[in-house]
């Protein structure tokens, strides 16, 4: 990727077992340095690297996963916690069916090898000029707004957790878009996976009974600004 981003190299794999051994990653995980001016000013770049995979051309063999695929992974959620969280399935599973409805594309959009699974964990850091990029399992030709949604969305997570003041979050978001450039996808795309995100992360960490409460905090988030955006 022109040295925008690095993987780490696949030592080993033990397919009996479904092991793999990758060599570790430089650095530090974009979680580890939540609040910190070394983040901040590694924003852009690490949009730069975003945009960068996004930019590579698809591969045939690539899985896709367009809207209506990722409306199944957030029926899937909603499914789950209906039978575990009762309290939480009728505004989950109306703010479900708003969400998959505008994962709805007016028109057709082209797919980019996407991530499909970014955050903060996923990053890594070392001062260097690239980013490091871990787990690449679920990579698929998915619209670029999928990837964007997600890391936004978690720098959104981890202010609600107390990990990172909002003010810094969304001063992250903001250099994360300055990187990626004005081609980020359009609005209407980032806030449908934005809340398509926000629903989905609702259901995850009502699992987590430190963080339960965080579930109705981002339920009360769907419709409101993708963070960085402004708007």
């Amino acid at each position: 990727a022109d040295g925008a981003f690095t993987t780490p190299l696949l030592r080993e794999v033990d397919r009996g077992s479904g092991v793999g051994v990758f060599e570790s990653l430089p650095g530090a995980p974009l979680h580890e340095l939540l609040g910190s001016d070394e983040a901040l000013s590694r924003a852009p770049t690490i949009g730069r690297a975003l945009r960068t995979l996004h930019a590579a051309d698809v591969r045939p063999e690539t899985e896709p996963h367009g809207p209506d695929a990722e409306a199944r992974v957030l029926w899937m959620w909603v499914g789950r916690l209906s039978r575990y969280a009762a309290s939480l399935a009728r505004p989950v599973s109306e703010a479900a069916a708003v969400v998959a409805d505008a994962l709805r594309p007016e028109r057709p959009v082209r797919p980019a090898p996407a991530h499909r699974d970014l955050h903060d964990k996923q990053i890594f850091l070392d001062g260097g000029p690239s980013v490091g990029l871990l787990d690449f399992d679920t990579l698929a030709a998915a619209e670029p707004a999928l990837d964007l949604a997600n890391l936004l969305v978690h720098l959104e997570l981890r202010a609600l957790q107390g990990d990172c003041d909002p003010g810094w979050a969304r001063r992250m978001a903001e250099g994360l878009l300055e990187g990626y450039g004005t081609k980020w996808p359009g609005e209407d795309r980032l806030s449908a996976y934005a809340d398509a995100t926000r629903v989905r992360l609702a259901c995850v960490y009502a699992f987590r009974p430190r963080w339960s409460g965080v579930s109705e905090a981002l339920l009360s988030r769907v419709g409101a600004n993708v963070p960085g955006t402004g708007a």
